[in-house]
């Protein structure tokens, strides 16, 4: 979990194969959720329903857990997937098609590095030296690309869980 308090506690981070251990998390989320009214709920019950409003995939094959997505994730939310290749992509669009989720939007993740400094203020009358800049004299800050190629990272992948229409 992401413990500095920020998500904390709608956000939870899990490491591992999510058909091995998502039906433990829905059953520890839901049983913590039934603490309150001093009932814990069967794990057949707690398997019944959906229970997340979105889900994060960092993984090289999400498209092989698409059953467990659609199963717990509610109507009309999203699932996204973090995807470094376009192949992937493909893979995850082609396998969406059996399921009733959606491939809303594709994006691609691009790396660009920026130049934020502190910069030196000048006027007609005075030019503070960027000692003085550092000395305590309120200047101007750069912020600005850098001219240096931008590199790709990834492709983010939304998908939203449409209702089921049966055949």
């Amino acid at each position: 979990q992401f413990h500095r308090g920020r998500l904390l506690p709608q956000t939870t981070f899990h490491v591992g194969v999510l058909s091995e251990t998502i039906e433990d998390i829905v059953i520890s989320i839901v049983n913590e959720e039934q603490a309150v009214t001093d009932g814990v709920i069967s794990s057949q019950a707690a398997m019944e329903k959906p229970l997340f409003d979105g889900m994060v995939l960092d993984m090289p094959t999400p498209w092989t857990q698409l059953p467990h997505i659609h199963r717990f994730l509610k109507t009309d939310r999203f699932a996204v997937c973090y995807l470094p290749s376009m192949s992937q992509v493909m893979d995850l669009v082609r396998a969406c098609k059996v399921w009733p989720l959606l491939v809303e939007d594709i994006i691609e993740v691009d790396w660009r590095s920026w130049d934020v400094r502190s910069a030196t203020v000048r006027d007609n009358n005075n030019i503070a030296t960027s000692g003085e800049a550092q000395a305590g004299i309120e200047g101007a800050m750069v912020c600005r690309p850098t001219h240096t190629p931008v590199g790709h990272t990834a492709f983010l992948v939304k998908l939203r869980r449409l209702i089921a229409v049966p055949n």
